[in-house]
């Protein structure tokens, strides 16, 4: 992966980068997290087809701890070639715009006494 992949996930219409968990984080306009950076490596999150497409190309699941995957997420390889990983990207983008907007936190009420 080069810095050009990551300005093209950047570029995508709406995406906000911030820094999250350590790590460079984009967020799609719904407020859904669909890639991240840490250390250098990508990480999308993918459906069930673009998922497995990734782990047979090389990539690897992001584990939460030693041998727990966390969700469908997965690292890109390095050495993926730059059309397949930004299909790849676009791919993790639609999905999560797909899923609609993150539910809102709900404000707890104070009760009276």
């Amino acid at each position: 992966m080069t810095n050009s992949s990551f300005t093209f996930i950047a570029s995508l219409p709406g995406v906000v980068v911030r820094p999250m968990f350590g790590a460079r984080c984009f967020l799609a306009p719904n407020g859904r997290m669909f890639a991240f950076v840490d250390d250098d490596r990508l990480f999308l999150r993918l459906s069930g087809p673009e998922y497995e497409r990734l782990l047979a190309a090389g990539g690897e699941p992001f584990m939460l701890r030693p041998g727990v995957p966390f969700g469908r997420w997965a690292s890109v390889p390095p050495d993926l070639d730059e059309a397949t990983a930004m299909a790849l990207a676009q791919a993790a983008y639609r999905a999560v715009m797909d899923e609609g907007a993150r539910p809102r936190a709900r404000r707890r009420r104070r009760r009276l006494q």
